[in-house]
């Protein structure tokens, strides 16, 4: 349910987009029409409203359902229930409760429209965009490759420490045995 609402959350809102364009014609001479740009997002932002609508409306059945299902284990409790049952009924209660409790929490959430902010960019800005991401892409390779070149210089002067600590400790022990 969780990754529903945050799908929910990043459907398009409306965008900042030119409403209308400057047309030139021989026939009309200048006049303005409404760009295709705009009516794609009207449309989309109208799609995402009612998808939005739909999961609230989901949101409330469910809890709906849950606070039926804990009035009929209330009827349950008062007509009389085994020890046994009555610890499964409330801790079935209780469950149901917190779920409401999310249920509406998300619900609310929905309705309030916690949405990351979205711009809109055309698609020059889109290309540079990809170019300078891509640039950023290269650079962090670059890193990582001299990193790793860093990290195997590491691991061989380790070997190199270890064969000179190993070698130390043989003369060491040649020249303590009185052997030197």
């Amino acid at each position: 349910m969780d990754q529903i609402i945050g799908l929910s959350s990043s459907l398009t809102q409306s965008a900042g987009y030119q409403k209308y364009r400057m047309t030139y014609s021989r026939e009309h001479g200048y006049g303005r029409t409404v760009t295709d740009e705009y009516r794609q997002n009207r449309r989309v932002a109208a799609k995402s409203t009612r998808s939005k609508e739909q999961l609230v409306e989901a949101l409330g059945e469910s809890a709906g359902a849950l606070e039926a299902r804990n009035e009929q284990l209330r009827r349950d409790l008062a007509r009389g229930a085994t020890v046994a049952d009555r610890e499964r009924i409330e801790q079935e209660i209780a469950t149901n409760e917190e779920k409401m409790t999310r249920r509406r929490e998300q619900a609310a959430s929905v309705v309030l429209g916690e949405t990351p902010e979205t711009v809109a960019v055309g698609s020059k800005e889109a290309s540079a965009l990809r170019r300078h991401l891509q640039r950023e892409a290269d650079a962090i390779k670059e890193a990582w490759d001299e990193l790793m070149t860093l990290k195997r210089n590491v691991d061989t002067e380790r070997s190199r420490v270890r064969w000179l600590k190993a070698r130390y400790d043989a003369t060491r022990k040649v020249l303590d045995e009185g052997g030197g």
